[in-house]
């Protein structure tokens, strides 16, 4: 009979999606620091390197990630490959999209504050209008990443 080069990982996984605590500690203490590497390397890609609670918000973002929709993203390992190298995939894929994110929040919010300091809010609405539409096709774009 031949066992998958991943079957512990296959096994930590299904005890975690079964609820067992124990599971999940030795899955946070095998694979957190990996994560947390994953996060600040993406942060340091988007100039948030010196942000630790930025970095730390992401880190709990793709925990919860793992988590979320009765832990599809965790139900999905298949053990193709190692279980860190999967969830760094997911790390990384996670913090990318949260970082990008903010990153479009604080630009939009940033292009409003000087169009309204200068005094030339709405001053084209065809710019507007052009840049409006760009946002809402990023935002339905990024949307269609797969969680994983």
């Amino acid at each position: 009979m031949h066992t998958s080069p991943h079957a512990d990982d296959q096994s930590l996984v299904e005890r975690m999606v079964c609820g067992d605590g124990a599971a999940w500690q030795c899955f946070v203490q095998q694979h957190g620091r990996l994560v947390r590497s994953r996060v600040a390397d993406v942060a340091a890609a988007f100039g948030r390197s010196e942000d630790d609670s930025a970095i730390d918000d992401a880190t709990a973002e793709v925990f919860a990630a793992l988590l979320g929709n009765d832990a599809a993203a965790l139900r999905a390992f298949a053990g193709r490959s190692s279980l860190g190298t999967y969830v760094a995939v997911i790390a990384t894929r996670s913090a990318t999209r949260g970082f990008a994110r903010k990153r479009l929040v604080v630009a939009s919010s940033i292009d409003t504050d000087l169009n309204q300091a200068a005094g030339v809010a709405n001053a084209d609405p065809a710019h507007d209008l052009i840049d409006a539409e760009q946002h809402r096709r990023l935002h339905v774009m990024m949307s269609r990443l797969p969680q994983k």
